[in-house]
């Protein structure tokens, strides 16, 4: 309350206990409900997204290097109704501009993405858009190209380094230069607030993740906040030696529209190749979402990979009568693998047994080259491991 009035934020907090997936941008299981009756006392909720947007496979993270990947794609209505076959894809190679092209309609709103995959190591940033019958556009994620989705080329991964914060780690609070005097990191279970998340990231049982200050149970929603200048997250050292393109990722929550001076501020995060000597960034986050929002980034577009790697979260507040929260969770370091798990009777590494691995087996008869089953040779009970593990 500010004297009689009530703060509107109050629609939020509602709302967020309302929530069942972390993402006020498609409402919540009685949106209706709620924002209808706080609308009637002059006090609505946040608008939902236009239009909800659905990969059924989910979201990947790797891909086949030099091929296509197919996704699908399903729109369905959330503030407005979808207009059909109006579904673009967008996408783009490392730094360069976004292009745009139309996904191919199968069924009524549901669509065939078809997104070209560069080498591997190389990531692929994306997005999904379509129109309302209004005329409106809605994207995936809510407010792209701000945000956007990654795939890299590449056939899995393995872990170099990752943390999910539910133990206590070598992660460094505090740097040289540093000054807020309350909302300094701290590893907990967050108390959520219309700005701070009230669970962690982890999948159950995880409840810890690194925040901007800890409030008090129903407390306001200033309490911890950032106050009087930056705080600063460090990760323990890593190496990259054996893992030049190895892929960064982490997922993240920043709030920074409420208070009485919103969207003020910004949280820059940054890698270091050098044990924290020098930074380069990685992202300055702006955009305020009220959910965790994952990032993934292949260190070598920024620094050269060392054995002395180290990536630094730095929220701040600046601006009077800013409110900023932020928080890290599920911070990882993947190396990507580009050799492909090819199976035995794919002779000719394309990842598919047909016949063009019989023509490279029947050129091989009686040498090793078409050895299948290991016996040394080329022979018929190779053929017969080929014709069973045919695929066309």
């Amino acid at each position: 309350h500010t004297g009689t009035t009530i703060a509107g934020d109050i629609t939020v907090d509602f709302l967020t206990l309302d929530d069942d997936n972390g993402n006020l941008a498609d409402g919540s299981p009685h949106y209706a409900q709620i924002n209808g009756a706080f609308t009637a006392h002059g006090l609505p909720g946040p608008a939902i997204a236009p239009l909800m947007f659905t990969v059924p496979s989910g979201i990947p993270i790797f891909a086949t290097p030099n091929t296509t990947l197919g996704l699908t794609v399903q729109v369905t209505a959330l503030g407005a109704q979808p207009q059909a076959n109006t579904g673009r894809l967008s996408w783009r190679t490392g730094a360069s501009a976004f292009q745009s092209v139309a996904m191919t309609q199968t069924s009524p709103n549901v669509y065939a993405a078809q997104i070209p995959m560069a080498a591997c190591g190389t990531a692929v940033d994306y997005y999904f858009s379509a129109n309302t019958t209004t005329g409106a556009t809605g994207t995936s994620p809510a407010n792209a190209p701000t945000t956007f989705h990654s795939v890299v080329g590449g056939y899995g991964a393995s872990t170099v380094f990752t943390d999910g914060f539910q133990t206590v780690g070598a992660w460094t609070v505090g740097a040289t230069g540093d000054a807020a005097t309350t909302g300094l990191w701290t590893r907990v279970d967050p108390l959520g607030t219309a700005a701070q998340p009230e669970d962690d990231h982890t999948p159950t049982p995880g409840t810890i993740c690194y925040i901007t200050g800890q409030g008090t149970a129903g407390g306001a929603l200033g309490e911890a906040d950032i106050d009087g200048g930056a705080t600063t997250l460090t990760s323990p050292t890593f190496s990259l030696v054996s893992n030049p393109s190895a892929v960064v990722s982490y997922w993240r929550w920043y709030s920074n529209n409420t208070g009485g001076a919103p969207d003020a501020d910004t949280m820059t995060i940054s890698i270091s190749n050098n044990g924290g000597t020098s930074w380069t960034t990685l992202e300055v986050v702006s955009e305020n979402v009220g959910a965790w929002v994952q990032k993934s980034f292949r260190a070598a577009d920024f620094v050269t990979p060392t054995a002395t790697m180290k990536v630094k979260f730095v929220a701040s507040d600046l601006a009077t009568g800013s409110v900023v929260e932020a928080g890290v969770d599920d911070f990882a370091v993947s190396g990507i693998s580009c050799t492909p798990p090819f199976a035995p009777a794919d002779l000719n590494h394309d990842t598919y047994v047909n016949g063009a691995d019989l023509a490279v087996l029947l050129s091989a008869w009686a040498t090793a080259a078409g050895d299948i089953d290991g016996n040394g040779t080329t022979d018929g009970s190779d053929l017969a491991a080929l014709l069973s593990a045919w695929t066309g």
